[in-house]
């Protein structure tokens, strides 16, 4: 979550630009820069949005697990030699011999 500490505005950065983007090379959390009091933009330094990335990441795998499960309970499969047997032809793949 942002902090009030990780929040500035857009002329601050401006004036302490060096000192900020120190600040965003350490492993940290990205900025808010603000315009007239709003939020406007996100800074962040490169493993801050990696850390990020990768926290995605695992949100979307792990959501692909859970809907494959729900599906499961649901009783929405299909046996596996049913799948081996059509997915060539859905595929356009020449069946085997």
């Amino acid at each position: 979550m942002i902090q009030l500490s990780d929040i500035s505005t857009l002329t601050d950065f401006k004036r302490s630009f060096a000192e900020m983007i120190e600040k965003l090379e350490s492993p940290g959390w990205p900025k808010v820069l603000t315009v007239e009091d709003a939020p406007n933009v996100v800074v962040s330094g490169v493993a801050a949005f990696e850390r990020m990335a990768a926290m995605a990441a695992r949100v979307e795998v792990t959501a692909g697990i859970e809907a494959g499960l729900d599906d499961v309970n649901a009783g929405r499969t299909n046996p596996m030699e049913q799948v081996f047997k059509e997915l060539p032809e859905r595929l356009g793949l020449p069946p085997k011999p």
